[in-house]
C-alpha cells in the first residue's frame, strides 16, 4: 500500500507555478511542483564560512536543525538553529481573494532573519536549477531561460523565466 504525505505549500500562485514540500521537514529531500515533479532549490546559510543547508538535498552539507514549523494563511514558517544561530523563514504566497491586483501579480516572497546571541559572518543563499522554469524534467535547448537580480531598498529580488 502506497503511504502518503502532507505537502507545504511554498510558492503557490497559479497552476503553473506552485511549489511545495512533500514532508515536514525542509532538508531532507527536494521540494516538488504541484504534479510531483521533484525540483532542485536548495537554501544554504553560511555561518562563519561553514556551510550549512536549510532547504532542499543538495549532498555533502551539513544540515541544520528544524525546529519549527508553521502554516498560516499566506505563509508557511520555518525555524532551525545550528549552533547558536536561529534561521527563521517564512515562504509568503499573498493570494487574498478580496484584491484582484495583488492575486493576480506573480509574485511569491521568501523572508528571512538571523538571530544570535554572538557575533558571526553570515551568507545566505537561494540555489535554483533552471529546471525550475520548465513543467517538464527535460531541458528545452532551443529555449534559453533568462533571469537576474535587483536591488530594492533593503532587499534583493530575484527573477527568471
Amino acid at each position: 500500500m502506497k503511504r502518503y504525505f502532507p505537502s507545504y505549500p511554498l510558492c503557490v500562485k497559479d497552476p503553473y507555478f506552485s511549489i511545495w514540500k512533500g514532508s515536514e521537514i525542509l532538508n531532507e529531500s527536494n521540494v516538488t511542483f504541484w504534479y510531483g515533479t521533484e525540483k532542485k532549490l536548495y537554501g544554504i546559510l553560511k555561518i562563519d564560512g561553514v556551510p550549512y543547508e536549510f532547504m532542499g538535498n543538495y549532498g555533502g552539507l551539513k544540515k541544520m536543525e528544524q525546529t519549527d514549523l508553521k502554516l498560516t494563511s499566506f505563509t508557511t514558517d520555518y525555524k532551525f538553529v545550528a549552533n547558536d544561530v536561529t534561521l527563521s523563514l517564512s515562504f509568503v504566497s499573498p493570494l487574498p481573494l478580496d484584491d484582484m491586483k495583488t492575486l493576480s501579480c506573480p509574485v511569491c516572497y521568501v523572508n528571512y532573519k538571523i538571530e544570535s546571541n554572538n557575533t558571526h559572518k553570515y551568507e545566505i543563499a537561494l540555489v535554483m536549477d533552471e529546471i525550475m522554469c520548465y513543467n517538464v524534467d527535460q531541458r528545452v535547448k532551443e529555449r534559453g531561460i533568462v533571469g537576474g537580480v535587483f536591488d530594492l531598498d533593503d532587499f534583493e529580488a530575484a527573477w527568471f523565466g
